[in-house]
């Protein structure tokens, strides 16, 4: 099993890095995340703050004053699959750490519900985990030599906002049967219309 351990840990958001999104640069993962969502909600002059922290806790603490959204999980979690998809294409560290997890579960111990695994009182759905999980396995089956590309645009995932098993949440919806009111969401990482998160 390999745990996602802290800032010091390159398959962490908080481990600093040269890190390119949006043609800015940004000394994480995390802070390139506070960043987009404080822009998504027009929130111009907060996010050149959180793109200056000198740490990415600090960046995680401005990005508390974005309001919240009731779509919030799953944009977020188009986000960071986008934002890890190119932390695998500029920063060697991650690459080798996350090849190095090969055969093992990844797990990312930490309270919050979605993201990591929760509390003893509140299981969580470890999502950070299994989006690692899943893009190692991606790179493994057809591994994509690392370049440098304009990064405008992303795809549009699809995840189911109740599921239960993290991994559920990146499996394929085969079945044409799924009642309307379990078929999964679908919004764009990129869109003008999207609402702040």
């Amino acid at each position: 099993m390999r745990f996602v351990k802290g800032a010091s840990d390159p398959l962490s958001i908080f481990f600093l890095c040269s890190f390119t999104f949006m043609g800015q640069r940004f000394r994480s993962v995390e802070h390139a995340y506070q960043y987009e969502k404080a822009r998504f909600s027009g929130l111009d002059g907060l996010t050149e703050r959180i793109r200056n922290c000198n740490s990415a806790y600090s960046a995680k603490m401005l990005g508390q004053e974005v309001p919240r959204s009731t779509s919030l999980e799953s944009l977020n979690f188009n986000l960071m699959n986008q934002l890890l998809k190119l932390k695998w294409e500029q920063v060697p560290y991650f690459r080798n750490e996350l090849l190095a997890a090969k055969g093992m579960e990844i797990v990312h111990p930490v309270s919050d519900i979605f993201w990591g695994t929760g509390t003893k009182d509140r299981k969580g759905r470890d999502m950070f985990g299994a989006l690692l999980q899943n893009l190692l396995k991606i790179q493994i089956r057809s591994p994509e030599r690392p370049h440098s590309r304009n990064h405008t645009h992303a795809p549009t995932i699809s995840i189911p906002i109740q599921t239960t098993n993290r991994f559920d949440a990146l499996a394929p919806n085969s079945n044409t049967n799924t009642p309307a009111s379990q078929k999964h969401n679908k919004i764009p990482l990129f869109s003008k219309h999207r609402p702040g998160i």
